[in-house]
């Protein structure tokens, strides 16, 4: 993800990370952007409203659609499904998933490239054989999500993974724990309390 999409974007031509990635999509390496990296993989950005640095910039052309910035921000709560897709990523075909979307850009998707996921909230997200792309964060929190990637991943380089159990809500959770115990040992707690409820 990105805050200033085309700037980054930019700042990715001019290090040269543009035609590493169009050389990995060549080689077939699976690549997945999600939000702003969504929109980067796409023909065109344009910024008709100054909402970022203004004006129109080409994108890496992996995915057949046009990101139009808006002054209108989306930011939803989103759950749904991953629909029967081909390619690489046929892997998530039927699961479910949730997360949430805050960017500036609407897309329009080409004819020729297939919808990721059908949701309650009109998410949106797109497959061509190797490359993907969605606006939603935390797609890749879920479990199963996570582990066919890693499966389908592993089966690409012909190897052999080891069963392992990992749930990453609980994670998460322990990592926040993990801080709020940590801000509680740094912090005058009783003071913050104080000016808080004044």
């Amino acid at each position: 993800g990105s805050k200033s999409t085309m700037d980054d974007f930019k700042w990715m031509k001019e290090k040269g990370l543009d035609s590493k990635i169009l050389q990995k999509k060549t080689k077939g390496t699976p690549i997945l952007g999600i939000c702003g990296g969504y929109q980067m993989l796409g023909d065109q950005m344009e910024d008709p409203y100054g909402v970022e640095s203004g004006g129109e910039l080409r994108g890496l052309g992996l995915l057949p659609m046009t990101t139009v910035f808006s002054k209108k921000k989306t930011t939803t709560q989103c759950q749904g499904r991953v629909q029967e897709i081909e390619g690489f990523y046929s892997c998530w075909s039927g699961l479910d998933f949730k997360g949430y979307e805050i960017h500036m850009g609407q897309s329009d998707l080409g004819k020729e490239v297939q919808s990721l996921h059908t949701n309650s909230s009109q998410s949106q997200g797109a497959c061509l054989e190797n490359v993907a792309g969605t606006y939603v964060h935390g797609f890749l929190d879920q479990e199963e999500i996570i582990q066919k990637l890693v499966e389908a991943l592993l089966e690409k380089k012909h190897l052999k993974g080891e069963e392992t159990a990992f749930n990453y809500e609980d994670y998460k959770e322990e990592q926040f724990d993990k801080l709020a115990d940590a801000l509680e040992k740094a912090l005058d707690m009783e003071k913050l309390e104080e000016m808080i409820f004044q």
